[in-house]
């Protein structure tokens, strides 16, 4: 076991000591007010945030008060007006307090643990209890606009890093007593909100259990994003079983699918079980448009997930181990162009994708304009500089480019990042055994493909297993009045 490891494991087994001292009552707050306030700031390690106001309270009795709380995390008017206004006219009962909920706390961890969710803890002398009230005003950006999946036509809003108001901004289209909605804490050292949102009645029971046992049996030390759930909730290590997305209106579309969303505090990305490949190849924009047009779109994507993965194994085939399947003119115009290149075609264009690969991820890491001036102009420069070196062939060039084209037509991240994957394992087995071998290649691809399931739901339903009344909204989108199922987006 190495250092960090023990660290991880010292720092456990001392929070597990904390919360046993507990359970034996050994952090119950002291009667006297002064010396509770100080077991909660020990117990946070005062921190500097944390604000300790001490209050002298006038009243027939004279009596000592404290109301602790953290700076940025609570609302200054909820906190004066509704926590520490009653103390100084003297209110007798924490039932006076005008704003929040309130929650007995008997030990200290909980003042701590309450303390640290945002709220105000509230003693005096003379209470047989310490208080919880609820002033939370956590900072948080402005509701606006995914900037990775925008729209034309529909909503202009986005979920951003607080639970509470993204599911606010559900609610507000989804207006069902029907919608269940349930939390969970996880992480052992972030004590992290999750919450699993789905339709009673549309959503499959199965479905529901399946994601509920899935988050209860998480053995995770810290949650920060949503991605590290969907990593402890399993699946095909390479294939993206869950969806991801930062739309309300996406989010709502899918709980009337029958599908299940996963929140998490403190990340804008909303998971959404079961994902299949068709969930994964479509966007909201398909909604916002003319049946017509919307179906045009959605073909034109699968057209460019075929050609992202495949084009540069076919050209690679061709020019090695095919090459009576093209055009004699187009073939010999390719050798031509080819023979001053060092290189054979398959390392030609696996250096050329990964040239782009990197010049993308570059763009994707630099802040914005200047991102885009990378990615656009380092393509266009290296491939101009490439060709007159003499390094690379424009045939090449044209073939990387159309094929990192149509990846930028696939809506989802994660599955644009398995389609690179397939796309350098495909062109091997085309140097090697030509279209053979691609074809060879695909058919596992789908084999595989075939076995995989999301929350227990095919992967390539509704196309295999077999349903055809599932194709009216997955190859094409049919208008809703000439489809059988009436309920979900039109």
């Amino acid at each position: 076991m190495n250092r960090n490891a023990l660290y991880e494991l010292q720092g456990e087994l001392e929070v597990l000591a904390a919360v046993l001292d507990a359970v034996l009552e050994k952090d119950v707050l002291s009667e006297d007010v002064d010396e509770a306030a100080q077991q909660i700031a020990e117990t946070l390690g005062h921190p500097p945030d944390l604000v300790d106001r001490q209050i002298a309270v006038q009243s027939s009795t004279p009596r000592h008060a404290h109301a602790m709380y953290l700076s940025l995390g609570v609302g200054d008017g909820l906190a004066s007006e509704g926590v520490l206004l009653p103390y100084l006219e003297g209110e007798s009962s924490p039932n006076d307090m005008t704003v929040g909920q309130l929650k007995e706390l008997s030990f200290v961890h909980q003042a701590a643990q309450a303390i640290l969710d945002n709220q105000a803890v509230l003693g005096m002398s003379g209470w047989e209890h310490w208080w919880a009230v609820d002033v939370a005003k956590p900072p948080m950006r402005n509701i606006q606009e995914p900037p990775n999946n925008k729209v034309v036509h529909g909503p202009h809003s986005g979920f951003i890093e607080n639970w509470a108001v993204n599911l606010s901004l559900l609610r507000q289209i989804v207006r069902s007593r029907f919608l269940r909605v349930e939390t969970q804490t996880v992480g052992f050292w972030t004590n992290t909100t999750v919450v699993l949102i789905y339709l009673e009645g549309q959503t499959p029971e199965a479905v529901v259990r399946w994601a509920r046992n899935k988050i209860q049996k998480m053995g995770i030390r810290g949650l920060v994003d949503s991605s590290r759930i969907a990593m402890a909730l399993g699946g095909a290590m390479l294939v993206p079983t869950m969806q991801y997305s930062e739309r309300p209106d996406q989010v709502a579309a899918a709980l009337l699918q029958g599908r299940v969303a996963i929140m998490v505090d403190q990340s804008p990305s909303v998971l959404l079980v079961p994902a299949r490949l068709s969930d994964l190849m479509t966007s909201p924009a398909d909604y916002y448009q003319v049946p017509v047009t919307g179906s045009m779109t959605r073909l034109l994507r699968y057209v460019g997930l075929l050609v992202a993965t495949t084009l540069p194994a076919i050209y690679v085939s061709a020019l090695t181990v095919n090459p009576s399947f093209i055009p004699l003119p187009l073939y010999l115009t390719t050798v031509r162009t080819r023979l001053s290149i060092p290189f054979p075609a398959i390392i030609e264009t696996i250096l050329m994708l990964l040239v782009v690969d990197m010049v993308q991820e570059a763009g994707l890491i630099m802040p914005g304009a200047l991102g885009q001036t990378v990615t656009i102009f380092g393509t266009l420069i290296l491939g101009d500089a490439a060709i007159k070196a003499g390094i690379v062939s424009a045939p090449t060039l044209i073939t990387v480019t159309i094929a990192m084209l149509a990846q930028f037509l696939i809506p989802d991240a994660n599955l644009s990042g398995v389609v690179r994957i397939i796309r350098y394992g495909l062109i091997p087995l085309a140097a090697i055994f030509g279209f053979t071998g691609i074809i060879s290649g695909w058919m596992i691809l789908l084999g595989l493909g075939v076995q995989l399931s999301s929350a227990g739901v095919p992967y390539l339903a509704p196309l295999a297993p077999a349903r055809p009344g599932g194709w009216r909204d997955t190859l094409l989108r049919i208008p809703r009045h000439l489809r059988a199922d009436k309920i979900g987006p039109s």
